[in-house]
């Protein structure tokens, strides 16, 4: 006997509220919304080939809430479409996060995965083998909203369960269909931006449309952004790590680098080498920076001085930098300012003496190889 798509819908239904009674905790990652947003509004900056009508990514809090309800399915697939009218991306790993640091790591992994995809992407009407990506840098689809959800079991397949996973997501929206038509529409960046938005930083935004949740401003080479002045303590806070990362952009998007994003497997390799006595270099194919500063010194005021060495690499340096295999010589400057980096990641130390050691490894895409991202 033929079963009714009315009687299918309400078996799923069941199962799922079933399998919602498997033990799950969902996890606040309210102080993450701006990485996310940061990291999807880089990628939709960056397209390639260059997008004229491609519109802000902001923050939605309706998403974030389907989000949520369906990251306690504990499923690593997408909803039905009858569930939740929007597109989405998800990602888990293997363990359960335990801090702010590993809730972190495990977004960026997420974020990470998805856009590597771009190296698979081809402009046209069908995703391919980049849907992920594809649906980060859809013009149209511009409202995000994410959730992360700890799972005692994770049905990662038919047959298969992962236990104690952590089971990121994100929902977008309008939805998109990712197959039949374009993803944005190439040509000069902000050329075609939608009606009711303007030109900002590269992207179209809202013109009057009360503000969305968005980064803090950028700072500019010249200014100075507002953080805490104690700056004593031995590892760095999240909020240093961010303002590493931002004032390293400012700069590179000077000379059109592409922006570098946080990577933890270079931060362990800064963590393992920081040393007030020695200056130990990252992998020998990564890039590497030295320094040592007052402990009360915002330590992001580092980077505002190693843009002042320029790229005469005859200089003599208070503090030195490593470049890969130890080839060539090098400034604190050129080494950040290489193009074809893409991560980075620094670590401090007190050293005892009223001074803090600050290190620095870039990435110079050779490490790529060993993240081993999904």
């Amino acid at each position: 006997m033929a079963v009714s798509s009315r009687t299918k819908w309400f078996v799923e239904l069941l199962f799922l509220a079933l399998a919602s009674l498997a033990h799950c905790e969902l996890v606040d990652i309210k102080p993450y919304y701006s990485l996310i947003l940061e990291k999807h509004n880089d990628l939709r900056r960056t397209a390639s080939p260059p997008a004229s009508d491609m519109r802000e990514m902001i923050w939605d809090d309706k998403l974030a809430e389907d989000a949520e309800k369906w990251s306690q399915y504990c499923r690593y697939q997408r909803p039905p479409k009858h569930m939740f009218d929007c597109g989405s991306n998800l990602a888990y790993q293997r363990r359960w996060v335990h801090s702010w640091h590993s809730i972190r790591s495990n977004i960026r992994h997420g974020l990470n995965g998805w856009a590597r995809e771009r190296e698979y992407f081809q402009y046209g009407t069908d995703c391919g083998s980049a849907c992920s990506y594809v649906q980060m840098i859809y013009s149209a689809a511009y409202r995000v909203g994410c959730a992360m959800n700890k799972c005692q079991q994770l049905l990662v397949s038919r047959n298969r369960r992962e236990r104690h996973a952590t089971l990121f997501v994100c929902f977008y929206a309008p939805k998109s269909t990712l197959v039949g038509i374009f993803p944005y529409r190439s040509g000069g960046t902000c050329r075609e931006c939608p009606a009711g938005t303007k030109c900002a930083e590269d992207l179209c935004v809202p013109d009057t449309a009360p503000a969305p949740v968005r980064l803090p401003e950028t700072p500019a080479p010249t200014r100075r952004p507002t953080v805490p002045t104690d700056m004593s303590a031995d590892a760095l806070t999240d909020q240093e790590s961010y303002f590493l990362t931002t004032i390293h952009n400012s700069f590179r998007r000077q000379e059109d680098c592409p922006s570098l994003t946080w990577d933890m497997t270079l931060q362990k390799w800064a963590d393992w080498i920081v040393n007030c006595k020695a200056d130990y270099p990252g992998p020998p194919h990564a890039y590497t920076n030295f320094y040592r500063c007052a402990d009360h010194m915002p330590v992001y005021e580092v980077v505002y001085g190693w843009s002042k060495e320029g790229r005469d690499t005859n200089i003599q340096l208070e503090k030195g930098c490593r470049t890969p295999y130890d080839q060539t010589q090098c400034t604190h400057y050129t080494n950040m300012m290489q193009p074809q980096l893409t991560s980075m990641a620094c670590s401090a130390c007190n050293c005892g003496d009223g001074t803090r050691q600050l290190v620095c490894v870039y990435d110079n895409q050779v490490v790529r190889r060993y993240r081993g991202y999904k």
